[in-house]
């Protein structure tokens, strides 16, 4: 007996149209959902984080150009790794910066990468820093400032959701600087 009235009630819906309309809305909201997520799929893929292993990989290939006086090939490789935070890529690119090798030499930029790199109290990298700042014009410390204030917020440990320590490598008494992300964590790229 319930069967039947179920049977009925949805034979008398299809009949005057209003459960085809309902459908049809139905899908045009599943359509309108599914392409609305395909769309921030798309924008929000610029925050997406890459594979650490591939970050790392790029970051010694970096260094390696460098050491070879390749800094066109070194500023390429290091510069993903930088924005995502990787310490020693900032480090580095500080070095370009400052000395203008394959990019234009900027004491704003070059002391904005160095101050990044340094969240991690490396002592050598503070010092370097400390030095140079204090030879710098009010002027100078005023811009130097800025950039510093721009760049922490920008690829800093918190913006960009990374953890790094200076620790010892293992087997040796020498320190290295090793940073984490936390699995699934997101983070913006600037340019």
């Amino acid at each position: 007996m319930i069967y039947t009235r179920l049977k009925t009630a949805n034979r008398h819906a299809y009949s005057d149209g209003r459960f085809k309309s309902f459908m049809t809305i139905k899908k045009l909201g599943i359509v309108a959902l599914s392409f609305s997520l395909l769309l921030s799929a798309n924008i929000y893929s610029d925050t997406k984080i890459m594979d650490l292993e591939v970050l790392y990989s790029k970051e010694k290939s970096g260094i390696r150009y460098y050491n070879k006086g390749k800094f066109e090939d070194a500023f390429n490789e290091l510069s993903l790794p930088a924005k995502v935070g990787l310490k020693s890529s900032q480090y580095y690119l500080a070095f370009m910066y400052l000395k203008g090798q394959y990019v234009p030499q900027s004491i704003e930029e070059g002391m904005g990468w160095l101050s990044v790199a340094n969240e991690i109290e490396v002592d050598e990298w503070r010092l370097l820093y400390n030095s140079l700042y204090s030879r710098l014009t009010d002027e100078q410390k005023q811009k130097v400032d800025l950039k510093v204030t721009q760049y922490i917020e920008r690829y800093g440990m918190k913006t960009q959701k990374i953890r790094c320590q200076n620790r010892a490598k293992l087997g040796s008494r020498k320190k290295e600087v090793y940073c984490d992300k936390r699995t699934g964590a997101t983070t913006p790229l600037f340019e």
